[in-house]
């Protein structure tokens, strides 16, 4: 069983389970395994990720934890869609700062990889099907802050108490 109390301790534990490689085991748990254990890796990975610095962060990243935390906003749990959430802006955050740094081109490469797993519908999805307040809130967060299209996208409710996402004035997405 994964103790993934001790994944989210400080700086120095999470730079010794990187050093211990003990990340791509965890990513496998992660995909392969029974619901009950997804969830302990992901708790696990999640702590860790919420604790780390930007490096450790980057690691994470290219380690391959965008794909499966983007599978788990599509989770019934409210705890599992929280904490997935708040792994998805941290590895977005940074890969955003390399970004505006030059780091790493014209492109944050983890928004790539979310995009790539499907993650974006999962999040506008979370925008307005979600039966929590806050999780819709930083869902709509995360899309704006980080779901970079030529024009700013605005969500806004319709007169059946729906969600709109308009990108400009030419499109639309509805929920």
């Amino acid at each position: 069983m994964v103790d993934s109390n001790a994944f989210g301790a400080c700086l120095v534990v999470i730079s010794g389970i990187i050093e211990a490689d003990l990340i791509k085991p965890l990513i496998n748990l992660l995909q392969q395994a029974d619901h009950r254990i997804k969830q302990e890796a992901a708790f696990a990975i999640g702590s860790a990720i919420c604790k780390a610095d930007d490096d450790q962060l980057r690691y994470f990243g290219n380690q391959g934890c965008v794909r499966p935390f983007s599978n788990l906003l599509a989770s019934d749990n409210r705890e599992v869609l929280h904490y997935s959430l708040r792994v998805v802006e941290k590895i977005l955050k940074v890969g955003h700062a390399d970004k505006k740094s030059g780091k790493t081109g014209d492109e944050n490469v983890y928004l790539e990889m979310l995009r790539n797993a499907g993650g974006i519908c999962k999040l506008l999805h979370l925008t307005d099907h979600a039966r929590d307040e806050d999780i819709q809130e930083r869902a709509k967060k995360v899309i704006q802050t980080y779901y970079w299209m030529e024009q700013e996208m605005v969500f806004s409710k319709d007169d059946e108490g729906g969600t709109n996402a308009s990108y400009g004035s030419n499109s639309s997405w509805r929920s």
